[in-house]
């Protein structure tokens, strides 16, 4: 009887043990799981900063490109202006005849 109940034990003790293998294998397999969890959201992470990035990029030169858009507009209107304003007619040398015959 006492042989019986030592090799209930063994077998009891195989048991646990590979319960105690099989869980730590399970342990293994979601450690890794949340390591690839973890890496995708760390990517996710780095793409949601970079086009956050872009994004005010994109807004600091869009505000440059409209401020140089509107002084260019400012300059061509000012020589637009200048080119329709009324021009004065030439002006063309004159002889002074009396003021030759008084200097003599």
């Amino acid at each position: 009887m006492a042989g019986l109940a030592l090799l209930g034990c063994g077998s009891h003790r195989d048991e646990l043990e590979e319960q105690r293998r099989r869980l730590e294998r399970e342990h293994e397999q979601r450690m890794a799981e949340l390591e690839r969890v973890e890496a995708r959201l760390y990517h996710a992470l780095g793409t949601v900063r970079l086009w956050q990035e872009l994004g005010a990029r994109h807004r600091q030169v869009s505000a440059i490109a409209c401020e140089n858009l509107s002084a260019h507009a400012e300059a061509m209107k000012r020589h637009h202006q200048r080119l329709l304003a009324p021009r004065a007619a030439p002006r063309l040398a004159r002889a002074d005849t009396q003021g030759d015959a008084a200097s003599n």
